[in-house]
């Protein structure tokens, strides 16, 4: 780019450094390499020269002038490097029996272009014209051997778009292709460098190359020198347009962009480089030119859809997916493209992946004896990711190579169900379930009797699987409230790895530390998260699907994002204020009341999420009932339709077809609403303080950061922070405030050590002092009591991962796309890893450092004659018995907060009352006999988990 348009610079200069005479003399035309040459501006050109019998003194810069009417080009020729590079060459004397760089084209009396040769001085050589129109044409006419090379002559037509099967004639039927505003943003995210086009001071056109970056909504943020010419004619609301076009391929392929709007200085300059000014480019509109999907007419796209859209996905990863793909996959991308036209592999000459985007994939492809062509072939469904897209592009050419066999319309429909059913233990109804069976039921038959993938270890691996039922695998076993205690029975009889079927589903249940220890780590043995287990999540938190923290791979973006989410400071006085709020409301209400200790904690989670993360307060201690369209009634609603949806696919399709499916998607769009409405409020404050520190505060600065993670994204980080902050802690402090009631001689050992640290409120004595942060480290027992609790009933069920290569889990190597789940409560109640599990027993964490929350317990066993039990922490990475936040580098990056709620929960509630649970709730086994995993394990129905609270002042 600087190479190329340091030409253009030159001549304007030149230009205008002649003498006013001198000048008059011609009209100078900037045409900067990749750009865009329409044929009516070249006509425009030939007009204006033979209308007027002086046209000089006139410049006219790239073909996308927001001063002149384009909306009627007919059609645009692509000035590509091969084109420029010959012309600058001067090679192309056969053409026009003369050759010209870039800078030297005018028009000249009489109708005709006259082109002037290259150098200086004497060298210049007199002018030669060219017949009007035969610029145009030969341009036209030349445009494909200069993009496809002489090597390809059964290339050299123009490529015809063959439109997606199924496509309604005007392409409106369902989004197989991103739309104009959607192509915008991602070739102006992919390119950090444009041609600028301004206008004077004495309102001639002037352009100039600008490096840029992208604000939050889109708008290029320019670095213009500021002594230039274009600086100069920047003045505010100044009419600009920059032209901009990936460099490199694959992604030069895609599209050009215009961006036209307004300019003005942008308010901070911090970061602009020494001797520029950084402007900002409002963008109001934009043209879409050329491009894989041949919108040459110059597709205008109004500045509110261009900012609404976001750039896709995969595009920095495309470059090295389709060289991968063209390299090692060429025969997958065959069989696709054939299959999508309908034609036998056979008869297809070539096809090579042009470019992929998370809707489908542009592929050149040629059949015998016919023209070559651009075939777009989408998607079944919108991919999540480069991961994602990896799998989906390996369904398709399963697809296409049963299609090959005469089967193509069941396959098709039966593949697509496997991929949507990937992972999620069923909370729904059988009947629903049922329903789902018996539509894919003969569909699943038929693929899976065509094709058998190499199995490796997996028929040695014990399980339940050789018990399941054709279709449905083992989820009849599992579909009950409490289908994590069935897991747990199956660890205690099978092992610490074992083989269920999840429907037709190959998956594995690891509770063996040492298999742990190397799928949570960093090493070869590590498995990263299924992303299409959690896809309904990211439906809940956006609707357009967009993954986060708890879902996205580990990119560079992901990485960006946890490091600002964690960088954050310590929220204790606001955590301790809400919690005392509550202390002072369940004491007003009296000794006699039944307290749903699970809903009290409920409602501080909540608001400490919205305080410490956003600055917003959600008021919920203080309410009775709240509002219908409260995040506290609203979440657990989203909650049970993301597991409907996990269990039935059909569900967010049809959700009229099933029970309360309008419901849960009203209550999903009532969540991103809300969602929006406080990122909103965080942008409208301006850029954060620095000693900011809450959780908003740092995603607001991570995008201004990088560019290149959306709005979108970010809405789904918000999202995420509730669904992993809210009933996670709240559940984990109900359960742990259910087993201190109900285990004798507990609550007086608690009390004993908050006596000993003046804590505990005592009658007839003065109020103790306040519970300070420094307090949370000096309290082992109590944290040993929250530790078991989350031993016993850890709040996450189960996690799903997925291998993309093939695999060693254990001691057996399993195919990629083998689910493996590692159950949590299987994992700390299994007797494979621990001594009489169902046993609360808090001294089991006597001697282990109270901030270790990843344990070895086989390790500790061992080592408990040597008194060295803490000696398991450092343990872990040979074995995992414990991680309730999870472990290696995807562990819970909230649970610093978390675990700071939980114990200023713990110490206050129990230094103020006597806990004692209400007869009605039927004692533990009462309470047992009610577990529920739904995204959290939690206590089912309404009554949560009641106590009294005794006040201890009144004893």
């Amino acid at each position: 780019m600087p190479g190329k348009a340091s030409n253009v610079n030159s001549a304007v200069r030149q230009f205008y450094h002649m003498a006013p005479g001198d000048r008059a003399a011609y009209m100078l035309t900037i045409i900067d390499a990749d750009a865009l040459v329409p044929f009516e501006y070249v006509q425009q050109l030939e007009s204006a020269s033979a209308a007027q019998p002086n046209p000089g003194g006139n410049v006219y810069a790239a073909p996308v002038l927001f001063e002149q009417d384009n909306s009627g080009v007919p059609g645009i020729v692509r000035a590509t490097d091969y084109m420029w590079s010959a012309l600058a060459a001067q090679n192309l004397s056969s053409w026009f029996e003369v050759g010209f760089p870039i800078s030297n084209y005018s028009a000249c009396p009489g109708g005709g272009i006259m082109l002037r040769r290259g150098g200086r001085g004497a060298a210049r050589g007199e002018p030669h014209r060219v017949p009007a129109g035969q610029l145009a044409r030969s341009l036209a006419s030349r445009s494909g051997l200069l993009r496809h090379g002489p090597a390809c002559p059964a290339r050299l037509a123009r490529p015809r778009l063959v439109a997606p099967r199924g496509a309604s004639s005007n392409g409106v039927t369902a989004p197989t292709c991103p739309s104009p505003a959607e192509t915008a943003r991602t070739v102006a995210d992919l390119c950090s460098e444009g041609a600028l086009c301004t206008l004077t001071a004495e309102g001639h056109p002037v352009g100039a190359p600008v490096a840029y970056s992208l604000d939050a909504a889109g708008n290029p943020v320019m670095a213009i020198p500021a002594a230039s010419p274009e600086a100069a004619g920047l003045a505010a609301g100044a009419r600009v347009s920059l032209l901009v076009t990936p460099t490199a391929l694959p992604a030069r392929r895609l599209a050009s962009v215009a961006l036209q709007g307004t300019a003005a200085r942008a308010e901070s300059q911090d970061g602009a480089p020494e001797g520029t000014e950084l402007v900002v480019l409002q963008v109001e509109s934009c043209r879409y030119y050329g491009g894989l999907d041949h919108s040459s007419h110059g597709v205008a796209v109004p500045g509110e859809e261009y900012r609404a859209a976001e750039p896709d996905l995969l595009r920095h990863a495309a470059s090295e997916l389709i060289t991968t793909w063209n390299s090692e996959r060429a025969e997958d991308i065959y069989r696709i493209v054939a299959n999508h036209l309908g034609a036998p592999l056979m008869e297809m000459a070539y096809a090579e992946l042009l470019w992929l985007d998370r809707l489908g994939l542009y592929v050149t492809a040629e059949m015998e004896g016919q023209a070559p062509q651009v075939v777009r072939v989408p998607f079944h469904r919108p991919v999540l990711d480069e991961r994602d897209a990896r799998s989906v592009v390996t369904m398709a050419s399963h697809i296409s190579w049963e299609a090959d066999r005469n089967a193509p319309g069941a396959i098709a429909m039966a593949a697509q169900l496997v991929d949507s059913f990937r992972l999620g233990l069923a909370t729904a109804s059988l009947g629903d379930f049922a329903v789902v069976a018996a539509i894919t039921g003969t569909l699943l038959a038929l693929l899976f009797s065509l094709r058998r993938t190499p199995t490796y270890d997996l028929d040695k691996i014990p399980g339940p699987w050789k018990k399941a039922l054709p279709l449905v695998g083992n989820v009849l076993d599992c579909l009950r409230p409490d289908f994590h205690r069935v897991l747990l029975e199956w660890a205690d009889t099978y092992g610490g790895i074992y083989r269920m079927k999840f429907l037709w589903h190959d998956t594995l249940i690891v509770t063996d530390p040492a298999a742990l220890a190397g799928i949570m780590g960093r090493g070869d043995a590590a498995i990263d998260k299924a992303a299409l287990a959690y896809a309904p999540i990211n439906k809940m938190c956006d609707p357009h699907g967009n993954a986060n923290l708890l879902t996205s791979a580990a990119t560079d973006s992901w990485k960006a994002i946890r490091k600002a989410v964690a960088n954050i400071k310590k929220k204790y006085p606001l955590v301790l204020s809400r919690v005392n709020q509550l202390v002072s409301r369940i004491t007003a209400q009296g000794p006699g009341a039944s307290i749903d200790v699970d809903q009290a904690a409920l409602r501080v989670t909540l608001d400490v999420i919205g305080l410490a993360g956003f600055g917003h307060d959600y008021d919920s201690v203080s309410q009775d009932i709240p509002p219908y369209d409260h995040l506290l009634r609203v979440l657990p609603r989203c909650f049970t339709e993301v597991m409907l949806r996990v269990a039935n696919p059909l569900r967010p399709l049809f959700p009229a077809w099933f029970k309360y499916g309008p419901k849960g998607s009203a209550a999903f769009a009532m969540f991103q609403a809300e969602m929006a409405k406080l990122l909103d409020d965080l942008q409208a404050r301006g850029p954060p303080a620095e000693d900011d520190t809450d959780i908003g505060s740092q995603l607001v600065r991570v995008m201004g950061s990088h560019p290149e993670i959306s709005r979108h994204r970010i809405l789904s980080e918000i999202g995420i922070l509730f669904v992993e902050g809210f009933e996670t802690t709240g559940h984990t402090t109900s359960w742990t405030l259910f087993n201190i009631a109900t285990s004798p001689g507990v609550q007086e050992r608690i009390a004993d050590e908050l006596d000993g640290l003046g804590l505990l409120v005592k009658p007839g004595c003065p109020p103790p002092r306040e519970l300070e942060w420094e307090d949370l480290k000096a309290l082992p027992f109590l944290t040993a009591c929250a530790k078991e609790a989350m031993r016993m009933l850890p709040v996450v069920s189960v996690m799903g991962r997925a291998p993309t290569a093939v695999t060693r889990v254990g001691p057996f190597t399993v195919p990629p796309g083998t689910i493996v789940g590692t159950p949590l409560f299987a994992i700390h109640n299994t007797r494979h890893n621990w001594d009489a599990p169902a046993e609360f027993r808090p001294e089991r964490w006597a001697g282990v450092p109270v901030e270790t929350y990843v344990y070895n317990a086989a390790e500790a066993a061992a080592r408990a004659g040597a008194g060295d039990a803490a000696a398991a922490a450092s343990a872990s990475k040979r074995g995992i018995t414990f991680m309730p936040f999870s472990e290696g580098p995807r562990n819970c990056v909230g649970q610093s907060l978390a675990k700071m709620e939980v114990l200023t929960l713990l110490a206050k509630l129990c230094a103020h009352f006597t806990i004692e649970l209400t007869p009605d709730m039927g004692g533990r086994d009462g309470v047992r006999s009610r577990e529920s995993t739904h995204l959290t394990l939690q206590s089912a129905g309404t009554q949560g988990i009641r106590c009294h609270l005794h006040p201890r002042d009144r004893a």
